[in-house]
């Protein structure tokens, strides 16, 4: 596209989603990760979410990394915790901060232990109707991603021990002859 104000793609290799959010918001975050990961084939993608229970979200995501947990009621309530997450994302040195939690003054704190770092902010759509997910995608914008072409479907990857759950007999007639949405 030839947007002279877009970021120098090779310029950036780790990369920090910061949205500790609930599932539903989290899922919306798929089409961002793969128009990324489109964009940036040699990044490495971490995304932050807001509990322990979030991580199997991404946890077989193969575009993911890593997925790095804020728990801001729980875990990293204190100074002491919140700090030593600060000096963990310190260390990995991210090249691109994208804040999804624009509001969360503890997230700001956590996004400014990238700095020095290109940060791309969430404007949430105001006065317009549009999906999240095109939402979350225009923050995008400014790395000189066509929207137009993002495939907006949302993903979750089974690991293995999820996808071969076993079902018991009971549990098995109860589900006969029952309607499954497809």
């Amino acid at each position: 596209m030839g947007n002279s104000g877009a970021m120098a793609e090779s310029s950036i290799t780790n990369i920090l989603i910061i949205k500790p959010g609930a599932i539903g918001d989290l899922l919306q975050m798929t089409p961002v990760i793969r128009a990324l990961h489109k964009k940036l084939p040699q990044a490495r993608i971490s995304i932050m979410v807001g509990n322990a229970a979030s991580i199997d979200l991404f946890r077989h995501h193969p575009l993911v990394h890593e997925v790095i947990v804020f728990d801001k009621r729980g875990e990293h309530r204190s100074f002491p915790a919140l700090f030593k997450l600060w000096r963990r994302l310190r260390d990995q040195k991210y090249d691109l901060v994208l804040n999804y939690q624009r509001s969360n003054l503890m997230a700001w704190f956590l996004a400014s232990a990238a700095f020095p770092c290109r940060v791309l902010v969430y404007n949430k759509a105001r006065g317009r109707t549009v999906h999240a997910v095109v939402n979350h995608l225009e923050t995008l914008a400014p790395l000189d991603i066509d929207l137009t072409h993002v495939e907006q479907r949302l993903e979750f990857f089974l690991g293995e021990e999820e996808s071969c759950m076993p079902v018991n007999s009971s549990e098995s007639k109860a589900l006969m002859g029952k309607k499954s949405l497809r």
